[in-house]
């Protein structure tokens, strides 16, 4: 387990995130041999986890702004 680890940051080491993201399984299958379905796994879990956190992040700041423009009118 130790040496596939070691194999995929080797491999993998040298992406920045968005690079991450981009790469399908297939990819990761030929960087990483064995371990890519893997690799693909953790990383769609990571993913997912982003957007999630950043999609609440951007609903809160819509309903942030519409409420905000509602108090403002009221005041009108």
């Amino acid at each position: 387990m130790f040496f596939s680890c070691a194999r995929v940051v080797e491999c993998l080491g040298i992406l920045n995130g968005a690079q991450l993201f981009s790469l399908s399984k297939d990819e990761l299958r030929t960087a990483c041999g064995d371990e890519g379905s893997h690799v693909f796994n953790q990383i769609s879990v990571q993913k997912a986890q982003i957007e999630r956190s950043l999609g609440d992040s951007e609903l809160q700041e819509i309903m942030r702004r519409r409420q905000q423009e509602l108090d403002e009118s009221t005041w009108e």
